[in-house]
């Protein structure tokens, strides 16, 4: 009998296969890539869609829109702010009603020790909000362990559960914080206007009807929004430098001015420097990379400003609860008349902007 033979790959031929191979798949990782991306950016949009649904239902339960917090009482107050207060309507009545007692029905400061510390650990970690979170930056959020010491500089922010998003202020005076955390009254300070009438944010704080903000309500309806719902932005994705994501470290010093280390602190509250964690004045503008600082010398200059992980695009609410993929090359700034993103944060400006 003859031996059938069998014949085997050559060296040459089984490095071009390995070759092609590597090929299709070095061709089809970028796709890969690309279609995760496109979901995490569509995870991100109905986050955001969520929050805008429970604005829309705290504003039919109460009457206005929900406040950007529940005012102050002087300068370095730290009180609850929105995301604390639309807990309710997003299936969190249980966060929301342990925060609202742990804050004496947010008549107190919410700033450490007296406030986030006391939470027990598995409270805190309870309190790790996904839809306050974009997927393309992270997954999670909460700092569950004690927060700063305050009694170095009464403004510093507190651990708590972070946010990729930051409400739209727009304030007409050089008091971009103010803006979004004023009390019942005339305050004035530091040559800053802390009325309610030195702010045309879409979300300003909310009104008194005692002596202290436990006696809050809505102070705007929805017609606040003069321009039209679909043409005012509510909330956008926040930038925040890669470095310091899921960081919210306090120096020592109460004299540094270091905001960057105060852009991922709690969600939960608003206050002179808190604010920074929770909003963006309307006139601010993109961040230019991931990796860009916040400028602490120029605050109320646009350089605190918006940005997101997503290519050439950040997400906005609109108060009719749509999600628009901004592109970051729009004109911003505060001059209504060629900023795109200022007339879509002013709400009565008087020129409605089309994104079509």
């Amino acid at each position: 009998m003859i031996a059938s033979k069998t014949r085997a790959f050559t060296l040459v031929e089984l490095l071009v296969v390995i070759a092609i191979i590597g090929i299709l798949v070095a061709l089809l990782l970028p796709a890969v890539q690309a279609a995760r991306e496109a979901a995490r950016r569509m995870q991100c949009s109905n986050n955001l869609k969520q929050i805008g649904l429970a604005v829309h239902n705290f504003a039919d339960s109460q009457g206005g829109l929900p406040p950007a917090s529940v005012g102050a009482a002087a300068y370095g107050d730290n009180r609850i702010s929105f995301f604390a207060l639309i807990l309710p309507y997003m299936e969190q009545a249980g966060a929301y009603d342990m925060i609202r007692e742990e804050s004496d029905d947010f008549a107190a400061n919410v700033n450490n020790p007296n406030f986030w510390n006391n939470f027990t650990p598995d409270q805190q970690r309870g309190m790790n909000f996904n839809l306050f979170l974009c997927p393309s930056r992270r997954n999670s959020g909460s700092l569950d362990g004690p927060g700063p010491d305050t009694s170095v500089h009464g403004n510093f922010n507190i651990f708590g559960p972070q946010t990729d998003y930051a409400m739209v202020s727009y304030p007409t005076t050089t008091s971009w914080p103010a803006s979004v955390r004023v009390d019942n009254g005339a305050r004035e300070g530091l040559g800053q206007c802390f009325a309610p009438s030195c702010s045309k944010s879409p979300l300003r704080a909310a009104r008194w009807t005692g002596n202290d903000s436990s006696s809050w309500s809505p102070r705007d309806p929805m017609s606040w929004w003069r321009d039209g719902s679909s043409n005012q932005i509510i909330l956008g994705e926040k930038h925040i430098p890669r470095d310091l994501i899921g960081s919210c470290a306090v120096d020592n010093d109460s004299s540094t001015r270091n905001r960057n280390t105060q852009g991922d602190c709690s969600a939960l509250v608003t206050g002179a420097w808190a604010t920074l964690s929770i909003s963006r004045p309307g006139w601010g503008r993109f961040a230019r990379d991931g990796n860009e600082g916040i400028d602490s010398n120029n605050l109320y200059r646009g350089h605190i400003v918006w940005g997101s992980e997503h290519p050439g695009v950040c997400n906005f609410l609109f108060g009719d609860g749509s999600v628009h993929a901004i592109s970051v090359t729009i004109p911003t700034g505060s001059n209504l008349s060629t900023s795109v993103l200022g007339r879509l944060a002013h709400v009565d400006d008087g020129n409605p902007v089309s994104l079509r």
